[in-house]
């Protein structure tokens, strides 16, 4: 296989993570309250008219610092966890968190691959042949990912 930009990508194992499902994350609150028309749009998201689409749901939560979209995406991630067999990812973006600079693309690619076990040696060096190698781990699978900034 190659990459868009020429470098070869490494071969993948016949099953890249046969010992490990990602299930990466976090905790959610044990007593979620509220939200139940977000909660109900993020779900139809997922509803049975998508199931035969070939195409990947994207949510965006946003608002002011400090009224609980981690939290809400984090708990709809665990609702719905059971949808996704394969895995569920998570990344902390750390875009306005006080400790640390925010996420690279090569960080967050790096972050995933390390979730499905392929190591640095098999990585390609360019971020779009290791992305290209990441679209490929998730080819046919039912996997998650979930990232979020937290509040300031």
């Amino acid at each position: 296989m190659a990459a868009q930009d020429g470098e070869a990508v490494p071969e993948l194992p016949e099953s890249p993570s046969q010992t490990v499902i990602p299930a990466q994350l976090t905790f959610t609150v044990a007593e979620f309250t509220g939200r139940a028309g977000e909660l109900a749009r993020l779900d139809a998201l997922l509803g049975e008219e998508r199931a035969a689409s070939a195409a990947v749901p994207v949510a965006i939560i946003s608002g002011a610092p400090g009224i609980g979209k981690s939290t809400l995406a984090v708990h709809w991630a665990h609702r719905v966890a059971s949808r996704f067999p394969d895995g569920q990812l998570y990344l902390n973006l750390r875009g306005f968190g006080p400790a640390g600079q925010p996420v690279t693309p090569v960080e967050a690619i790096r972050g995933f691959l390390d979730a499905f076990e392929i190591p640095p040696t098999r990585t390609p060096s360019t971020l779009e042949a290791q992305a290209g190698l990441f679209r490929s781990l998730l080819a046919g699978k039912r996997s998650s990912w979930c990232s979020t900034t937290p509040p300031t």
